[in-house]
């Protein structure tokens, strides 16, 4: 169960990127950078990464949706199972155990970082982009796995598979675009319904929405006005085209979110997984 009353039930990190997209639509790109941009290190290296980081910090939720990443990118379950059970006999490729060796002890006991660590790193063939790399892994993480456990979120191992999935065929920016799509289509309807239970005209304040992202994710005047009755002078979307603007828009418009005057909740309350 979740710790936050407006979270289902069966809340996952799409509910709370959604609610907080003034924060979550920067992270998704963040993730995207780093788990998917230029380095020496792999996808596939990167989400074993990931999932040993997440192990290392219990944290079931992410530990079972970025391992099964891992392995759709081809590494193999025993190589999983032997890191998690002992680093130091894993069947894995001997350039990767320092850098997972570093990762450990910079999860574990980041005070005790030296820089012995780094040059083992480097001693074993890795340039400094590779542990930037590495460290920039382990920091994103480490920053998940608490959100995860601070929220109560839990996991749902029938969802790892599917997850994975997701992770690999559309990587971090596009599930964010899918998710925030989905939470104002679902906030939309139930404030389409909850019109009927109101005053005509009342049910809503005049509002501009700005859809920060690009893509599939952003929602036409047209869709809008079909999902709220034919209302054209209820709502109006404004469509920012490039990061200058989305960044001008968001400063004038304080980032405001479609709020039904009858519902005060987050967006967590009106959709599920």
């Amino acid at each position: 169960m979740p710790f936050f009353p407006s979270m289902p039930e069966d809340a996952t990190t799409k509910h709370i990127f959604t609610a907080y997209p003034e924060i979550y639509s920067h992270w998704a790109c963040v993730s995207e950078a780093i788990l998917r941009g230029p380095s020496p290190l792999t996808p596939a290296h990167r989400e074993l990464i990931g999932a040993y980081v997440s192990s290392l910090n219990a944290c079931q939720y992410c530990y079972g949706g970025h391992r099964a990443a891992a392995e759709l990118f081809g590494v193999p379950p025993q190589t999983i199972d032997g890191l998690i059970n002992d680093l130091a006999s894993a069947p894995i490729e001997s350039k990767l155990r320092p850098i997972l060796a570093f990762v450990k002890k910079l999860t574990l006991t980041p005070t005790r970082m030296t820089k012995a660590d780094a040059d083992a790193v480097f001693t074993a063939g890795w340039d400094e982009a590779a542990l930037h790399s590495a460290i920039a892994v382990c920091c994103l993480f480490s920053f998940m796995n608490r959100l995860v456990e601070a929220h109560g979120i839990k996991a749902d191992r029938a969802s790892f598979t599917e997850r994975g999935r997701k992770h690999v065929e559309m990587g971090y920016v596009a599930q964010y675009e899918a998710a925030v799509g989905s939470a104002i289509r679902a906030r939309l309807k139930l404030s389409a319904a909850a019109e009927t239970r109101v005053a005509p005209g009342r049910a809503f304040e005049r509002q501009v929405v700005v859809l920060r992202r690009l893509g599939d994710a952003e929602i036409e005047p047209d869709n809008i006005e079909e999902w709220n009755g034919g209302q054209r002078d209820t709502l109006c979307a404004v469509k920012v085209r490039n990061m200058k603007d989305r960044d001008i828009a968001a400063r004038k418009e304080r980032f405001r979110q479609l709020r039904p005057v009858q519902q005060s909740g987050r967006v967590g309350r009106t959709f599920g997984h």
